[in-house]
């Protein structure tokens, strides 16, 4: 018999380096950015460089995932794309700690949450979870419930909007 723990934490297994790549149809799910928009930001800056199938399909490694989801969410708070293409990802995930808004801290921790679920890292999901609490309790607008129930209904929004395609 096999168990959920024995699989997560065996890497021989097919199925984990197939998880590890998506369509342009899954980082349109997770970004909100149209796949047109991703094909124009893959050749006007050359921001991604997805693999290609025989039949050339576009599939990307959870590292461009990552990379995409960071570009999105700064995107959406004002940085130009054209800026961001030119940072390596270690400016731009710099850039993403340094914000302190509370909005952005949650729609990044559903962010990453998504990543983790995927990656099938359970012990960095529920780290995830643990840095919000921490964040958050401390503050008079949030307690506990609050806190669960943004993250967590987010999240679920998120796994349920890419799961639906699917079936």
């Amino acid at each position: 018999m096999i168990f959920v723990n024995d699989l997560v934490d065996n890497p021989s297994l097919p199925y984990r380096s197939v998880m590890k790549k998506f369509t342009i149809k899954d980082l349109e799910r997770f970004s909100d950015i149209k796949a047109h928009t991703l094909r124009t930001w893959e050749f006007r800056y050359s921001i991604i460089k997805p693999q290609r199938s025989n039949t050339n399909l576009r599939f990307y490694t959870i590292e461009e995932v990552k990379r995409i989801l960071n570009i999105s969410l700064l995107n959406r708070r004002g940085w130009k794309v054209s800026a961001l293409a030119q940072m390596c990802d270690e400016a731009v995930n710099e850039k993403v700690s340094g914000i302190n808004d509370d909005d952005f801290k949650q729609e990044k921790a559903v962010m990453d949450l998504l990543m983790h679920m995927y990656e099938m890292e359970s012990e960095k999901f529920e780290d995830v979870l643990d840095n919000c609490l921490l964040q958050w309790n401390n503050k008079t607008v949030f307690c506990i419930n609050d806190i669960i129930q943004i993250i967590l209904i987010g999240f679920n929004a998120a796994v349920f909007r890419y799961l639906q395609f699917i079936a």
